[in-house]
Protein backbone atom coordinates (compact mmCIF):
# COMPACT_ATOMS: atom_id res chain seq x y z
CA UNK A 1 0.00 0.00 0.00
CA UNK A 2 3.01 2.46 0.88
CA UNK A 3 4.48 1.65 -2.63
CA UNK A 4 1.47 2.62 -4.24
CA UNK A 5 1.01 5.57 -2.04
CA UNK A 6 4.50 7.47 -2.80
CA UNK A 7 3.80 6.03 -6.58
CA UNK A 8 0.90 8.32 -6.90
CA UNK A 9 2.76 11.08 -4.98
CA UNK A 10 5.76 11.46 -7.64
CA UNK A 11 3.52 10.60 -10.36
CA UNK A 12 1.19 13.79 -9.15
CA UNK A 13 4.19 15.71 -8.71
CA UNK A 14 5.40 15.05 -12.51
CA UNK A 15 1.92 15.67 -13.96
CA UNK A 16 2.61 19.97 -13.42
CA UNK A 17 3.09 19.46 -16.59
CA UNK A 18 2.38 17.49 -19.60
CA UNK A 19 5.58 18.08 -21.65
CA UNK A 20 8.57 19.89 -19.33
CA UNK A 21 11.02 17.96 -17.34
CA UNK A 22 10.45 18.18 -13.53
CA UNK A 23 14.01 20.06 -13.57
CA UNK A 24 12.56 22.95 -15.80
CA UNK A 25 8.81 23.12 -14.13
CA UNK A 26 9.42 21.70 -10.14
CA UNK A 27 6.54 20.74 -8.41
CA UNK A 28 6.86 23.57 -5.73
CA UNK A 29 5.62 26.28 -8.49
CA UNK A 30 2.31 24.74 -7.55
CA UNK A 31 2.06 25.20 -3.77
CA UNK A 32 -1.73 23.69 -4.00
CA UNK A 33 -0.38 20.34 -5.83
CA UNK A 34 2.62 20.30 -2.68
CA UNK A 35 -0.17 20.85 0.02
CA UNK A 36 -2.36 18.25 -1.37
CA UNK A 37 0.87 15.70 -1.90
CA UNK A 38 1.94 16.19 1.92
CA UNK A 39 -2.06 16.16 3.49
CA UNK A 40 -2.42 13.01 1.26
CA UNK A 41 1.07 11.76 2.94
CA UNK A 42 0.56 12.67 6.29
CA UNK A 43 -2.70 10.88 6.07
CA UNK A 44 -1.29 7.78 5.06
CA UNK A 45 1.72 8.16 8.11
CA UNK A 46 -1.66 8.27 10.14
CA UNK A 47 -2.99 5.28 8.71
CA UNK A 48 0.31 3.23 9.26
CA UNK A 49 1.39 4.90 12.44
CA UNK A 50 -1.59 5.58 14.91
CA UNK A 51 -2.72 2.18 16.43
CA UNK A 52 -6.01 2.48 16.41
CA UNK A 53 -5.81 3.64 12.19
CA UNK A 54 -3.34 0.38 12.20
CA UNK A 55 -6.57 -2.06 13.59
CA UNK A 56 -8.70 -0.68 10.89
CA UNK A 57 -6.17 -0.83 8.36
CA UNK A 58 -4.91 -3.97 8.92
CA UNK A 59 -1.02 -2.93 8.45
CA UNK A 60 2.12 -2.56 10.48
CA UNK A 61 4.61 0.29 11.12
CA UNK A 62 7.56 0.56 9.05
CA UNK A 63 10.91 1.08 9.84
CA UNK A 64 13.55 3.55 8.34
CA UNK A 65 14.47 0.40 5.85
CA UNK A 66 11.26 -0.45 4.72
CA UNK A 67 10.59 3.48 4.23
CA UNK A 68 13.98 3.18 2.23
CA UNK A 69 12.35 0.25 0.06
CA UNK A 70 9.33 2.53 -0.48
CA UNK A 71 10.85 5.09 -1.59
CA UNK A 72 13.51 3.58 -3.78
CA UNK A 73 10.43 1.22 -5.74
CA UNK A 74 8.18 4.49 -6.21
CA UNK A 75 10.98 6.59 -7.87
CA UNK A 76 11.03 5.05 -11.26
CA UNK A 77 7.83 6.57 -11.72
CA UNK A 78 9.84 10.07 -11.75
CA UNK A 79 12.07 8.44 -14.04
CA UNK A 80 9.54 6.91 -16.04
CA UNK A 81 6.96 10.05 -16.60
CA UNK A 82 11.02 11.59 -17.67
CA UNK A 83 11.36 9.04 -20.34
CA UNK A 84 7.70 9.54 -21.72
CA UNK A 85 8.13 13.30 -21.98
CA UNK A 86 11.37 13.62 -23.00
CA UNK A 87 9.62 11.01 -26.23
CA UNK A 88 6.34 13.36 -26.32
CA UNK A 89 8.86 16.76 -26.46
CA UNK A 90 11.12 14.90 -29.23
CA UNK A 91 8.11 13.66 -31.07
CA UNK A 92 5.91 16.99 -31.21
CA UNK A 93 9.40 18.73 -32.11
CA UNK A 94 10.06 16.43 -34.87
CA UNK A 95 6.48 16.70 -36.09
CA UNK A 96 6.46 20.07 -36.18
CA UNK A 97 9.35 20.10 -38.68
CA UNK A 98 7.75 18.35 -41.54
Amino acid sequence: MSVLVVVEMFSAMTAISERQSILVMPPWKNPWLMAAVFGSFLVHIACIELPFMQKIFSVVSLDTLHWIVVICLGFPTVIIEEIFKSYSRHHVKHHEEK
